[in-house]
């Protein structure tokens, strides 16, 4: 019974303190220190903090302190208040694992999201600039297939003398070739109808490859 009544305040201080008990003592990286060296560490402790051992300026922190270092000493100095306390240590390394765990596993999720953002940014930049480059060729294409298109317009038609009907005109005087030359003149700026339906059919087919051109690009 005076072991329950001894106990039952400590486990409710150790809940609400902070502060490592065998870390107040001086024995933090000691958990299995024995009763006798437990004793001389909370002497040697007490003395460092007893309130009448220090300067007035320091004797508010004293007090506070030598109250801490007594509360430590009753907890552990008792074997079941101390089992008690070793668990709460023990809780207390493991709920900090966890936590590590998931702040850890966290921070490999947000650096796979970022990941996976980046990626997904560096893909759609690739293809802003693919689509770029497809609508330079198309303009290009459409360019050079204007500037074909123009530059057959402007080239000269065939001359009509080397027609074969010329050739084979019968050969006539020298007056009669001269008015021939002058009218052959006349004739190789005014095309036949069946040049100009020949330079027709010419310029059509090269519009509709122009055409074809244009579709395969889109």
């Amino acid at each position: 019974m005076a072991s329950h009544s001894k106990s039952a305040p400590a486990f409710s201080l150790v809940e609400d303190d902070e502060d490592n008990y065998y870390e107040l003592l001086g024995v933090k990286d000691q958990p299995e220190i024995s009763a006798p060296d437990l004793k001389r560490a909370y002497h040697r402790k007490a003395l460092q903090w007893h309130p009448d051992k220090v300067p007035a300026s320091e004797k508010v922190h004293a007090e506070a302190m030598f109250t801490k270092i007594k509360l430590a000493f009753g907890i552990l100095s008792d074997p079941e208040a101390r089992a008690a306390y070793d668990g709460v240590l023990k809780a207390q390394v493991l709920r900090r694992q966890r936590e590590l765990e998931k702040s850890s596993k966290r921070k490999r999720m947000e650096q796979d999201l970022q990941e996976r953002e980046h990626e997904a940014k560096r893909r759609r930049m690739e293809e802003y600039a693919a689509k770029q480059k497809l609508e330079a060729e198309k303009a290009r294409l459409r360019k050079k297939g204007f500037q074909d298109m123009m530059a057959e317009l402007n080239e000269p038609l065939d001359d009509v003398s080397d027609t074969p009907a010329a050739s084979a005109a019968p050969a006539s005087t020298p007056a009669a070739s001269a008015s021939s030359s002058s009218s052959s003149s006349r004739r190789e700026r005014v095309p036949s109808v069946a040049e100009l339906e020949q330079r027709e059919q010419q310029l059509f087919a090269r519009l509709h490859q122009l055409q074809r051109q244009r579709e395969a690009v889109k």
